[in-house]
């Protein structure tokens, strides 16, 4: 977790610092200064050849950023050619790019420059617009298209032959920088892309390897809200408090991809109608979202032992949020995880099931489970960032526990299943260095003695093993219908187990 957050906090700077704090009638030079200190705030070299400031219009040439990374021996140089930035009467400043601009890059380790990238950015009406003031201002940008081309790619020496670009339709962006105590900046606001191309393509020096890749993305829009310290210190970040909340959203997605290197071939290809990523991290809390929804996959290659694999799923959900913070007592969590309605081509199924014994139903895995935990000591209080690697037990302890839902159904079979239990600090019944939990879960299974039957046909499940299943399932559950069984399951606090009343343990 250290490693991932501080990764985060690097990442987030490096976007942040895009921003242009300035302040009301402003002139071009303090907009400049304003972005330049923000800049060196995180720990940047800022630098410029020259600059021409003349009735209200002040150009600045090759403007170098040299962005260490954290914990690495490594500085990337961005270089940019040009920009303007334009006074109006209204106080507010307008900033420009040329149409084509280029964008040189340099990656050095040790000392000695191992990657040089030369990029050429193009926009169609790019405009931008930073108002209000000092300590709350607005930042506008519009386009009509705009594009990424990296026309150059220098690798120790060699020049790599490749075509990588990235364009995009309208773009507009709104958002706010407000200035608080100490430093502080409160940044929010939302952006929205009609539509994003991406198309590369690399050939291997002397050789017949290749990569190439086309994606597409639709409809993109994005929500953030911010509040964190201008600094390149994650401790100091972290001390005068901070919170961060994303949503990205896209609409119809595709990518192709295909891959030679000698003998080993790779193709894919895969679609979504719409995806979703969201994010959020405060002192007190952190939480992923990932959704996808009415996916299809094709992929094929000399590794893989089929001419093709094929599936298709419905919704693909990853979505938790756990407390960082101890607060005044427990805190909720909450994990969801649900595969729905996942398909294979019958190429799939046909390695294990020629004769189609089984039932080709599409696959549905969830898992939705929720509760309180006690959290033993605010993990990401600056001075606590250390004990995180050198603790016992578990930074925190679960007080309870819901399965709000498990659903497992596939090939003719369905099991389902809910429940609670708590756990009791000051029960002396322990298990396992925990407290004895309290609480029942009910669990249905349906289709699973039918299943059995077509697996033991099958000889994928031996009869000895099947017998022993059925015995299992008829000590711990019940028939409630037809191949239909439940099964209630009652934990104590003096550590017992019971089975639809029956003790067990």
């Amino acid at each position: 977790m250290r490693n991932i957050f501080k990764s985060g906090l690097s990442a987030l700077a490096i976007i942040t610092a895009m921003a242009l704090p300035a302040k009301a009638e402003l002139t071009a030079p303090q907009v400049r200064d304003a972005l330049f200190s923000y800049y060196e705030a995180f720990g940047y070299q800022v630098a410029t050849s020259s600059e021409d400031y003349v009735d209200g219009t002040l150009v600045v040439r090759d403007m170098t950023l040299n962005v260490p990374i954290p914990d690495e021996d490594v500085i990337i140089s961005v270089t940019v050619e040009e920009f303007t930035l334009i006074e109006n009467t209204d106080g507010s400043v307008d900033f420009r790019v040329p149409d084509l601009l280029p964008m040189y890059i340099d990656i050095a380790e040790d000392g000695e420059v191992g990657a040089e990238i030369v990029l050429e950015m193009a926009s169609t009406n790019m405009n931008g617009r930073a108002s209000g003031d000092l300590d709350n201002i607005r930042i506008e940008t519009a386009a009509d298209a705009t594009s990424i081309r990296v026309r150059s790619l220098m690798v120790e020496g060699e020049n790599l032959p490749l075509t990588v670009v990235m364009a995009t339709g309208p773009l507009d962006s709104d958002y706010t920088i407000r200035k608080l105590d100490d430093d502080v900046r409160d940044i929010s606001g939302d952006y929205e892309i009609e539509a994003v191309d991406i198309t590369a393509n690399v050939a291997e020096p002397d050789g017949d390897g290749f990569f190439s890749m086309t994606a597409s993305v639709g409809d993109m829009a994005m929500e953030f809200a911010s509040i964190l310290k201008v600094t390149g210190d994650p401790k100091d970040m972290l001390a005068a408090g901070f919170d961060i909340e994303a949503t990205m959203e896209f609409g119809p997605t595709s990518i192709d991809v295909n891959f030679r290197d000698g003998d080993d071939r790779f193709a894919g290809s895969s679609s979504a109608a719409s995806s979703t990523f969201g994010f959020n991290l405060s002192k007190d809390e952190m939480g992923y979202t990932i959704a996808s929804k009415e996916a299809d996959v094709l992929v094929s290659g000399s590794e893989i032992p089929l001419p093709q694999i094929k599936f298709s799923y419905d919704e693909l959900v990853f979505d938790f949020n756990v407390p960082l913070s101890q607060g005044d007592g427990p805190r909720d969590f909450y994990s969801k995880t649900a595969l729905r309605d996942f398909e294979m081509a019958e190429a799939l199924w046909s390695i294990f099931d020629p004769s189609q014994q089984l039932p080709r139903d599409p696959v549905t895995v969830a898992l939705d489970v929720s509760g309180k935990l006690i959290v033993l000591l605010d993990l990401l209080a600056p001075e606590n960032i250390d004990k995180l690697d050198n603790m016992d037990g578990p930074p925190m302890l679960p007080v309870s526990v819901d399965l709000n839902e498990l659903l497992v159904s596939a090939v003719g079979a369905m099991a389902t299943g809910n429940g609670r239990v708590e756990f009791d600090f000051t029960n002396p019944n322990t298990i396992a260095g925990f407290p004895a939990p309290q609480g029942s879960f009910t669990f249905n299974v349906k289709g699973a003695f039918g299943l059995m039957d077509k697996l033991v046909a099958m000889g994928l499940l031996p009869e000895d093993a099947s017998m022993g299943f059925r015995a299992m399932l008829g000590a711990f559950s019940k028939p409630i219908g037809e191949d239909h069984l439940e099964s209630v399951i009652e934990l104590g606090a003096d550590g017992s187990i019971k089975a639809n009343g029956q003790r067990i343990q």
